[in-house]
């Protein structure tokens, strides 16, 4: 049976060990039907898949039977000019660039038989679609049509090309690092962000006080008063968290990367209202005294909450309150210039007060950090308790996936699952769905994303001013794994469970799998545009809009848990893991 997967784009035993657990039984979501624009894309499709290995693989042909695979992709170029296909391709992205595709096939069809005027007049249509910067792999690793762009009457295309290349890279703009920028690059760089923001951005609506247009004033000042392009970059860091968005943010050149994001040898958290050393990767630091569970009072001489909200709040982008304690308290806290130690304040488990001068560089990690968590264990482990727990800590590749799969073996023994995505910050949300894809043997529910669609020409005709949206399609079809899970399951997140994560988290929730344990997530997902600025450094800004079905959204808010369990400062101290244990009480209960 087909299984969709989709993405958006876009992380103490049990009450009674022995008991055989039931998992429970949800109504099945109907077998999906193709919608009129998917069943013309299947229809457009046939000659396209016949004639692959003739168009692609290099494989042997006469004359003869090139030109009738051209008459059988013409026909299907001549479908897709019918009016109702016509109309259905601008609702549905892959019936669209069906046509760019064939036209892309008869290009080098045309090319391969010695019709190059026929070559150039499909390639003229395909610019009728878009200009790209580059005509890309089809046509540079083709001598064909290597050859075609060698005529005078490739001129005119080679124009738009041109033009996509500095509209799309902006490569003026992208300039080497220096230490103090002319001021017309800190204007650019500025303006660069401020413009992609104003046409692009998805989330004005959850910083209804914010006048994009007059905060760009107000930090023209200031980018033109920049001393240095330290100071530039800490301008341009403020003017995008203005955005309240985790991702859109402003990141500082690689050259100053040593000055901005160098860290002493601990990571901190904040832990029910307390700033709490968490691990310790510094030996120094351990001699000097510091363990895993005391509490920083004071950084540089400042107390520390006063510290975080003053020197680190405002560079920082975050969609929820959640997301911005954990970027604050958890990353950025004690970063700055590598060669400046951090004066740390702080009291131990009996209170006793004691000072630290905690080095950003120059130390070498211990052999084994000292933390308050277990070592690292394999990615699908079976407890003791019969319980299997999937740590999923990333999404920016398919160990997990790869895991899970290959020790999928071991759950026929587990009594239940647990997948923690517990500090997933994201990557792919398709990793995360393909997990998702083994515990349900029917398609998985989709999530709802949009993106702002130009309005300039609306204005232009009289209309009057909106902001207009576009659905995106979704990514179409997968086959269902052959291994799937049907025992009881729960999920674990935390304010660090972020992006496509959150997604998977999400849509966990709608599949009805199994409660959800935790705090709410990090509440931040979507698609950021990146692109390079003055000086080196680079800004991101989100441009594609993520929500539920019916249109309430997890992002500015984070995937709710259906049980609270968070993480306390009895854990930190002595190593457990309260939430885990919670998710593992949960999986007996009904819900």
């Amino acid at each position: 049976m087909a299984m969709i997967i989709r993405s958006s784009a876009w992380f103490a035993g049990l009450a009674c060990a022995s008991a055989v657990v039931s998992p429970p039984v949800y109504a099945a979501e109907p077998e999906p039907t193709l919608s009129p624009s998917m069943q013309a894309y299947q229809d457009v499709s046939v000659a396209r898949e016949r004639y692959s290995e003739l168009v692609w693989g290099g494989q042997e042909a006469s004359p003869e039977e090139i030109r009738a695979a051209i008459r059988e992709l013409d026909a299907d170029l001549a479908k897709m000019e019918q009016p109702l296909v016509r109309d259905l391709a601008e609702g549905n992205i892959y019936l669209r660039y069906r046509r760019y595709n064939i036209l892309i096939d008869t290009i080098k069809l045309h090319a391969r038989v010695g019709e190059p005027q026929k070559a150039l007049a499909r390639w003229r249509e395909l610019s009728d679609m878009e200009w790209a910067p580059e005509p890309g792999l089809w046509a540079s690793d083709d001598p064909h049509v290597k050859a075609l762009m060698s005529r005078p009457e490739f001129a005119e295309i080679a124009v738009k090309q041109r033009v996509a290349r500095w509209w799309s890279l902006g490569p003026s703009l992208k300039t080497e690092y220096r230490a103090e920028l002319p001021l017309d690059e800190r204007i650019a760089g500025l303006s660069r962000v401020w413009a992609v923001a104003r046409e692009g951005f998805v989330w004005f609506d959850r910083v209804p006080e914010l006048d994009w247009d007059l905060a760009y004033r107000q930090h023209l000042s200031e980018a033109i008063a920049a001393k240095d392009t330290e100071t530039y970059y800490r301008v341009l860091m403020r003017f995008v968290a203005l955005l309240a968005d985790g991702h859109s943010n402003v990141y500082a050149p690689d050259a100053l990367r040593e000055t901005f994001y160098s860290r002493p040898g601990l990571r901190t958290a904040l832990i029910e209202g307390k700033v709490v050393v968490v691990s310790i990767d510094d030996p120094a630091l351990t001699a000097s005294g510091m363990a895993v569970g005391d509490e920083i009072v004071r950084v540089d001489n400042v107390p520390v909450r006063a510290y975080a909200e003053g020197s680190v709040g405002p560079y920082v982008s975050s969609s929820t309150p959640q997301d911005r304690e954990v970027r604050m308290y958890r990353y950025a806290l004690l970063s700055g210039n590598a060669q400046r130690p951090v004066r740390l304040e702080l009291r131990d488990r009996s209170s006793r007060g004691y000072v630290v001068a905690a080095r950003r560089s120059g130390y070498e990690k211990s052999p084994a950090t000292v933390s308050g968590a277990s070592k690292s264990e394999p990615a699908l482990r079976l407890r003791d308790d019969g319980i299997a727990v999937l740590r999923v800590d990333q999404f920016e590749n398919d160990s997990a996936l790869k895991s899970f799969e290959a020790d999928f073996a071991l759950l026929a023994k587990a009594k239940g699952l647990i997948l923690d995505l517990r500090g997933n910050g994201g990557g792919s949300t398709y990793y995360g769905t393909q997990i998702l894809a083994h515990l349900s043997r029917t398609p998985l529910p989709t999530m709802t994303s949009r993106y702002r669609e130009g309005a300039v020409y609306g204005f232009a005709s009289g209309a009057s001013p909106r902001l207009q949206w576009r659905t995106i399609d979704v990514d179409g079809e997968s086959q269902a794994p052959e291994q799937v899970y049907e025992g009881p399951v729960a999920m674990l997140i935390d304010a660090a469970t972020f992006s496509a994560a959150e997604d998977t988290a999400a849509v966990f929730r709608r599949m009805k799998r199994g409660p959800i344990v935790g705090v709410a997530s990090g509440g931040s997902s979507g698609q950021p545009f990146v692109f390079g600025l003055p000086g080196g450094g680079m800004a991101r800004i989100c441009v594609k809009r993520d929500t539920y079905p019916d249109g309430s959204s997890f992002v500015g808010l984070g995937v709710l848990p259906d049980i609270v369990a968070a993480r306390t400062l009895r854990d930190v101290r002595r190593g457990e893991d309260s939430a885990l244990e919670r998710a593992v009480r949960a999986l007996s209960q009904p819900h």
